[in-house]
């Protein structure tokens, strides 16, 4: 009776590890293997400073048994963010980086639900128009750091199997900013002073998922 009891349990596990196949879009099925990897496109549209910002990057992850993602992301902004009026021909530059963790809901559905958690720093500084370097840490207004998390919610799109597309929003949580800027223009002295607030606000995100999602045995 034990042995039967061991091998009915042995056959459930198996069954709910690697017998669920995914729905895709385009054709091509796989089964809920342990390990994956996968590397995201991402977009972000959002606001900084009461101005609207549109952000890209990419996340790179692993993923365990098709339900658990770690890895981590980059993001940068991709227009040039309108700076104050009092500081004429500038624009907001705006960067963070970190790690996330990532759960999807009935990923083997060919639309699911998955809840982002990102992690991680930042750099904000206001910056010269014309400077198109992207690349270029520093500036003449200085620059400040902060800590951010974001949690969030996706609808996710099972393309193919080795391809998923999902819409979502999020909410950034900035602590940190302390940016301040005292410049003598046109006769008078003008002032920046941006706070948490100013970089905290809403996200909505799109993104293009290209992996192994579960690596087959």
């Amino acid at each position: 009776m034990k042995k039967i009891s061991l091998a009915l349990i042995a056959m459930a596990l198996s069954l709910t590890t690697y017998g669920q196949e995914t729905k895709t879009l385009l054709g091509g099925t796989g089964t809920n293997n342990t390990f994956g990897f996968s590397i995201t496109g991402l977009s972000q549209f959002t606001q900084v400073a009461g101005n609207s910002a549109l952000m890209g990057g990419a996340k790179a992850g692993l993923i365990i048994n098709d339900k658990l993602s770690v890895g981590g992301y980059y993001l940068q902004n991709l227009n040039e963010i309108t700076g104050p009026t009092e500081f004429p021909n500038t624009y907001y530059d705006l960067k963070m980086g970190g790690a996330f963790v990532e759960y999807s809901l009935w990923s083997d559905r060919l639309v699911h639900l998955t809840i982002p958690l990102f992690i991680g720093g930042g750099e904000l500084s206001l910056d010269d128009r014309g400077d198109d370097d992207l690349y270029d840490w520093d500036s003449s207004y200085g620059d400040d750091y902060f800590f951010v998390i974001e949690p969030g919610i996706q609808a996710e799109l099972n393309v193919h199997k080795y391809v998923r597309f999902h819409l979502g929003a999020g909410y950034r949580i900035v602590n940190g900013i302390d940016y301040q800027v005292t410049t003598g223009l046109a006769g008078a002295t003008n002032n920046l002073d941006l706070g948490n607030n100013d970089i905290s606000g809403f996200t909505i995100s799109a993104g293009l998922e290209i992996g192994l999602f579960r690596i087959q045995n």
